[in-house]
């Protein structure tokens, strides 16, 4: 089972894409996908400024809930 990253979860609900998103908020679009895909986790700093750019909806805490939710490398390659 796959758990949607925070930032996925808040762009499905919102009707919006990774791109329209970065845009709006000054965000790298590259970044941004990668985020919404859980490909790679953003940074502290990064997590400030999405929860800024959600509005409160995306937290730095639902990225450490998201990243104790979902598996361990080893047990994704099983």
């Amino acid at each position: 089972m796959e758990t949607k990253t925070p930032l996925r979860d808040f762009l499905a609900r919102r009707g919006i894409n990774a791109e329209a998103f970065a845009s709006d908020h000054q965000l790298s679009p590259w970044s941004v996908r990668h985020w919404a895909r859980g490909d790679k986790m953003p940074q502290l700093e990064a997590q400030r400024r999405l929860e800024a750019a959600t509005d409160g909806e995306v937290t730095p805490a639902d990225w450490l809930a998201y990243s104790l939710a979902r598996p361990s490398t080893e047990e994704r390659a099983a």
